[in-house]
């Protein structure tokens, strides 16, 4: 595991401690979506089963693209609406050409159900994440364990320029420069059992299963790291932390993924767009053993340090802050 050593780890793990019954406040649940027929009433499956108060819920979709998503989710409303404090459903045009325009989508629907949802906390929730039915309240522990963002984790396929096959986490840290994530080499690779139930400080986790303090929305917003190939919620969190904000990634909390495969791009057969220019940016990165995504560890160049201040954030993890 690179330098992520089970002790290594171990320093990361969060300290528990009894807490008192949780008084449920207002939530969001918050959804960019696009063209997702194909695995739509799976998830939706999934969200009327939260164990969150319905009358202390609001949902809201943006959506994009033209097979059937947007009409889907209306009758969903038509369906639901009555059962949950308010259900959204606004479609949004969808940008189209530029870099990163699969980004510049997803800042954009992030940043309009922000504004839509405010004050209450909101739980980012991937369309091809199928979350537990306890994930909002588990992840609202988490944020009274101390953190401003707590995230469960889920599991990607990725390769190297070698075409060897690692099983990756979405739980992030910064070390001696480098962005890195919890990886194994193969599929039949042995993962510390102890780990699971645990939740570990984290620099960046990904935003499918992802509850959020307000605080942290009115000080932060998304934005397209243009010029990298950083993905979104992984810019997001490192400015976070820059501010000293402190995520938790909730190895109690393993959330089911479509199963996204980063070599070939596909959803279990469903091929989605690939943005070129990214694409192409990784593939350099990952020829040249630099990979500026967490998929691969990999230094972080300086297109990443024209907007993440990566020196404040070593100091601050020093200072255990």
């Amino acid at each position: 595991m690179g330098v992520a050593t089970l002790d290594y780890l171990r320093q990361l793990y969060v300290e528990e401690r009894e807490l008192p019954p949780i008084e449920p406040e207002p939530v969001a649940v918050c959804t960019p979506i696009y063209n997702a027929m194909q695995f739509l009433g799976k998830y939706l499956t999934h969200v009327i089963q939260y164990d969150w108060p319905k009358d202390l819920t609001s949902i809201y979709f943006a959506a994009a693209g033209n097979d059937g998503t947007y009409e889907a989710l209306k009758e969903f409303k038509e369906t639901y609406g009555d059962e949950y404090r308010r259900i959204k459903v606004k479609y949004v045009k969808q940008v189209l050409g530029g870099e990163l325009p699969h980004v510049r989508n997803v800042v954009q629907c992030r940043n309009l159900m922000v504004q839509w949802s405010k004050p209450d906390m909101v739980f980012f929730n991937d369309a091809d994440n199928f979350n537990p039915p306890v994930s909002i309240a588990r992840l609202y522990n988490g944020l009274r364990l101390g953190a401003s963002g707590a995230a469960g984790v889920y599991m990607f396929r990725q390769y190297d320029k070698d075409k060897k096959e690692r099983i990756g986490f979405t739980s992030f840290f910064l070390h001696g420069g480098k962005m890195r994530h919890l990886a194994l080499p193969g599929r039949e690779g042995l993962f510390p059992l102890e780990m699971f139930g645990k939740r570990l400080w984290m620099d960046a986790v990904a935003c499918g299963c992802f509850l959020v303090k307000r605080e942290l929305l009115d000080e932060v917003k998304f934005f397209v790291p243009f010029g990298t190939a950083m993905t979104d919620d992984t810019s997001f969190c490192l400015k976070a932390r820059e501010k000293g904000h402190k995520f938790i990634a909730d190895f109690g909390l393993i959330t089911p993924h479509w199963g996204y495969n980063v070599e070939h791009h596909q959803y279990m057969g469903l091929v989605v767009d690939i943005d070129p220019v990214m694409e192409r940016r990784r593939t350099k990165n990952r020829d040249e053993g630099t990979y500026v995504h967490p998929d691969i560890d990999g230094n972080m160049d300086e297109a990443v340090r024209r907007y993440i201040d990566l020196d404040k954030i070593e100091e601050l993890i020093k200072t255990n802050k």
